[in-house]
């Protein structure tokens, strides 16, 4: 019995023992706060289409020149490709007017229906043919040239072609963000 009551006074003197360390701790304990001041230096976000040149065709191809939206940030175009071998194309650029380093996020093109991607290849490279790649920098005050072009596929046939002219709406836009250090 003697042995039970050492063990619930030992008990109990561990349970005061952790109390009475709890306490010291946080008598001694201490907070430390930091403050600062951060200036914010003002930064401007422009980056816009601007520039197209002028259309070049091939074959009997009919496009308009194409547009920019207001804002600069789409480029619109109508293009008619008859025969086999025609084909359309014209640069423009894009343009980094802000003082922020931009870097490209991703390049939308859209307009091609799934029947119209089996005849024709709408494809926008760099002006000197090289492909347009996720995390490319534009710095701030810097520009890019883009090559777009729209044509017939050169291996298809009289039975893949449509039976009638077809007016095709094609839409490139860009979707670029700041550049975090980890552009190419």
């Amino acid at each position: 019995m003697k042995t039970r009551q050492n063990r619930k006074i030992a008990i109990f003197a561990l349970i005061v023992a952790i109390c009475a360390t709890t306490v010291a701790y946080a008598v001694l304990q201490t907070t430390l706060n930091i403050s600062g001041t951060v200036t914010k230096q003002g930064g401007t976000w422009d980056i816009h289409f601007t520039n197209v040149s002028t259309v070049t065709k091939t074959g009997e191809a009919i496009m308009n020149a194409p547009s920019i939206n207001a804002a600069g940030t789409t480029l619109t175009f109508n293009a008619t490709l008859v025969k086999p071998l025609d084909s359309a194309t014209f640069t423009v650029d894009v343009v980094n007017e802000g003082s922020i380093d931009a870097m490209l996020s991703e390049i939308l093109k859209t307009g091609l229906t799934t029947v119209q991607e089996e005849y024709v290849i709408y494809t926008v490279t760099y002006s000197d043919g090289e492909e347009i790649l996720a995390k490319d920098a534009l710095p701030s005050g810097k520009q890019d040239q883009l090559l777009v072009s729209v044509k017939y596929k050169d291996d298809i046939t009289a039975d893949d072609l449509p039976s009638e002219n077809q007016s095709i709406v094609l839409n490139l836009s860009t979707d670029y963000v700041q550049d975090d250090g980890t552009s190419t």
